[in-house]
């Protein structure tokens, strides 16, 4: 971006340009925060993960990285994803994410380094539901 966006102005802009729906920033929850050391042999990344607070209507479609198809939660380990996001991403998801009384609660930030073909990772923060705020 020529003049630079805030992660969750990102996220919201990302939502609508992939599944087509506009989300206010006040229904995203930065649930986590995930670093990669050399994902894929030469990357590095930061992703900030976050979670929609209320109900949405996404259809499948077409999009330029591909299909947007949603999957039951038991078909995700059978789904071709990276090693990272079944290991490390969505078991702290799992564990993290919660809604009570319409509001989220949850938050991890955890590294990942992918160097020389090894998955070591570090939780650096981890506030699992009912505890704390």
């Amino acid at each position: 971006m020529a003049t630079g966006e805030s992660p969750a102005r990102c996220a919201a802009r990302e939502i609508q340009e992939e599944a087509g729906i506009d989300v206010p920033i006040e229904r995203l929850h930065l649930l986590g925060l995930i670093s990669e050391c050399s994902y894929e042999g030469d990357g590095h990344w930061l992703l900030f993960y976050y979670r929609v607070i209320g109900p949405v209507c996404v259809r499948e479609r077409r999009i330029d990285e591909g299909t947007l198809e949603w999957f039951e939660r038991d078909r995700l380990p059978s789904l071709p994803v990276p090693e990272t996001d079944h290991k490390i991403i969505w078991p702290l998801v799992r564990e993290h994410e919660s809604v009570r009384q319409g509001v989220p609660h949850g938050f991890f930030a955890v590294h990942i380094d992918c160097r020389d073909g090894r998955l070591r990772w570090s939780v650096d923060q981890s506030q699992p539901p009912g505890e704390g705020g």
